[in-house]
């Protein structure tokens, strides 16, 4: 994002400043004053980037979503016609995919897995309130998604 003439370089008419990111356009006047104030907007929005950047690459930002469930992680009933129906966690992060199977080990066990595999997947550490917030997301995971039998 730079200080742009606009309409154009060879008949500028104003100051043009856009940024398609974070969807702001504002125009400044033709003048020594225009430029500055152009200048200093952009700063401003080079600023607001900067801090939704810091955001998005947090850790827990990377792997929580604002309700407080885990990103790429869902409970699914797979109901196959030539083999037996099963549980399991359906995980996906960076542009991989697997699923753990809930059987005769658990779901305890199992959670502990998809944590494992998330964290290894996104390259994190598991720190202290990475391991609260999956404690706290539990609750949204434990119940089981079998369809009731008519």
């Amino acid at each position: 994002m730079t200080v742009l003439l606009h309409p154009n370089k060879t008949n500028p008419e104003r100051y043009r400043v856009w940024d398609r990111e974070t969807n702001t356009q504002k125009y400044f006047p033709l003048t020594k004053e225009g430029k500055r104030q152009a200048n200093e907007f952009e700063a401003k929005v080079a600023s607001i980037k900067k801090a939704r950047a810091l955001s998005r690459d947090l850790a827990i930002n990377r792997l929580f979503a604002p309700d407080g469930s885990v990103r790429g992680l869902k409970r699914v009933y797979r109901k196959r016609r030539d083999r037996p129906s099963y549980e399991c966690l359906a995980l996906y992060a960076c542009h991989r995919q697997t699923e753990l199977t809930i059987g005769k080990q658990g779901f305890e066990v199992t959670y502990k897995k998809a944590i494992a595999w998330l964290l290894e997947k996104y390259g994190l550490e598991e720190t202290y309130e990475i391991r609260q917030m999956f404690k706290a997301a539990k609750r949204k995971y434990w119940h089981t998604v079998i369809p009731e039998k008519m």
